[in-house]
């Protein structure tokens, strides 16, 4: 196996010598592949354009709070808590999780130097199972369905679009479990010689430890949701009545458990701070430990029980989960000390990656704020704040990803100006949507749909916040723009390895072929194993 360097903004009119991956022709091929790159592409095409219905949504739930007294953008309380459910649950399920999920069956196999992903035809039974799922639960909120009423707040509802709501639910989360497993397994089983568990590449562990966590809290929340759903077809007496139906898959979108979402992003930021700055990360075991222990304390299930915000271990949690962000802080920061980035390098990934990172800090900040029992923040808009913060920044990472790995995903590099362009949007975007809501808290706006006058400030944090969704949302539309923009034929080929990077899917080329590898992967024998070659010639 050799080195090609080569400039990052260069293309080649011709794919690379490793052969050129076979591309699924006709409707027919493309649904019955199993090729995980295609499958990847697919994840991340779908979920970034979700991700800019979400911001439209954002815009609309911003607007209705600029006049808490009345229901007037919406013409009625139930449309107004349906979009304010369908924020978050369009968010979490065909945005963030997708993304991160997208990223990992396109780059994960080509981390741990497998030929393909564990189960391949499950992935791609994953992957159209969560596309049905994800117009299911569009046409359940489109059919005035969502999950019910706003509790205390009666205005009628489509039974048949909230059972199909939950029916969508469902099958997304039984869609991202499936997927999560052939990523967690092909880490597991799939590894290429001498690469040990410590010499996986951190975005890898991230998957293996997400994958972990999703099943432990998801698995649950689908136990909720199936109780739910039986209870609401045949009595709505308790799980399924009108007004309780939000209350069964509310923990899933608040701490710890939200945190669960964000644990891929921590995995993203620590492989291109190393490739920006030109050198290895010193502390890799260090950055291991980090994200499982954020990964272990963001298991969120015993959030569901009620009158959970008083208890030692959520108040403890919201304190600890700052430490391993800090270690993993540390960690890039020593990385950052020794090298310095480059323009030849992934500038635009890099700023979206660490400016992210720093708005995801601030939302583990806002999290520990809000479990100081004296401050009182507990059923304030500041739970919905630091919700948005969190995954709006853990949103930012994953674009970050895709702009990193865009060459790998598509054989062609998202263009740097759009990369860069996208950033303040993003991160500006989530720092003030979610800030201006956490922000009314203090004034004691309440959580989830305001309908009663409030204070002052928080009137002035309410306009706070609809300008960061808007700006979020533009900053959403450029991304997609960018994303697509890699899907259009052109005739040209990315680089092999534009970044310099440090792991294996750097070896192959853009887009990888079929296998993976064209030749057997020498013996791994550390954590960056091109990085060896480059500065020794030695074995990987």
């Amino acid at each position: 196996m050799t080195i090609t360097e080569s400039d990052a903004a260069a293309t080649t009119t011709t794919a690379p010598s490793v052969t050129t991956a076979v591309q699924p022709r006709g409707l027919y091929e493309l649904v019955a592949t199993g090729d995980h790159t295609t499958l990847g592409r697919l994840y991340v095409l779908v979920s970034v354009a979700f991700l800019a219905v979400v911001g439209v949504l954002g815009v609309l739930s911003g607007a209705e709070k600029l006049d808490t007294t009345t229901i007037d953008v919406f013409g009625g309380v139930t449309s107004a808590w349906q979009t304010f459910v369908a924020f978050r649950v369009i968010l979490v399920f065909c945005g963030v999780l997708p993304l991160f999920i997208g990223l990992a069956t396109a780059v994960v196999p080509l981390q741990v130097g497998s030929p393909a992903i564990a189960f391949p035809r499950a992935a791609a039974a994953a992957f159209w199972a969560w596309l049905l799922g994800a117009g299911l639960l569009v046409g359940g909120f489109a059919a005035d369905g969502g999950l019910g009423e706003a509790p205390g707040l009666t205005d009628g509802t489509n039974p048949d679009g909230v059972a199909l709501t939950l029916l969508a639910m469902g099958l997304l989360i039984v869609a991202l479990l499936l997927a999560s497993v052939c990523i967690a397994t092909t880490v597991i089983a799939l590894r290429t010689p001498g690469m040990t568990l410590r010499r996986v590449p951190t975005f890898s562990w991230s998957m293996l430890v997400a994958g972990s966590v999703w099943f432990l809290t998801l698995s649950v929340l689908f136990g909720r949701i199936v109780l739910a759903y039986v209870d609401y077809t045949h009595g709505r007496t308790l799980f399924g009545a009108e007004d309780a139906l939000y209350d069964q898959v509310r923990w899933a979108f608040a701490q710890p458990t939200v945190y669960a979402c964000a644990i891929p992003a921590l995995g993203i930021v620590s492989e291109i701070v190393p490739v920006a700055a030109r050198v290895r990360q010193r502390l890799h075991d260090l950055v291991l430990v980090a994200i499982a222990l954020f990964g272990l304390l963001s298991v969120g299930s015993f959030a569901s029980a009620s009158d959970i915000a008083d208890t030692f271990v959520f108040i403890a949690v919201g304190f600890v989960i700052v430490v391993p962000v800090l270690a993993l802080f540390g960690a890039w920061a020593d990385t950052l000390r020794q090298g310095m980035p480059a323009s030849s390098g992934p500038v635009g990934a890099f700023a979206l990656a660490l400016l992210g990172a720093v708005a995801l800090f601030g939302g583990v900040v806002a999290g520990m704020l809000n479990v100081l029992k004296p401050l009182e923040l507990q059923g304030t808009s500041a739970v919905d704040g630091h919700m948005t913060i969190v995954l709006l920044a853990s949103v930012t990472i994953g674009v970050a990803g895709a702009v990193y790995w865009s060459s790998k995903l598509t054989g062609r590099s998202v263009a740097e100006g759009l990369a860069r362009l996208a950033v303040l949007p993003l991160v500006g975007g989530a720092l003030l949507a979610g800030g201006g809501d956490f922000v009314a808290g203090f004034f004691d706006q309440p959580a989830g749909l305001v309908t009663t006058a409030v204070r002052d400030g928080a009137d002035a944090m309410n306009i706070v916040g609809l300008i960061g969704y808007g700006v979020f949302a533009i900053g959403a539309l450029v991304v997609l723009v960018a994303v697509a923009r890699t899907f259009v034929p052109s005739g040209s080929y990315a680089p092999v390895d534009p970044w310099d990077g440090h792991t294996l899917e750097w070896a192959t080329g853009s887009p990888p072929p079929v296998g993976n590898f064209r030749e057997a992967l020498p013996e791994v024998r550390s954590e960056r194993p091109l990085l060896d070659l480059a500065e020794n010639g030695g074995a990987a």
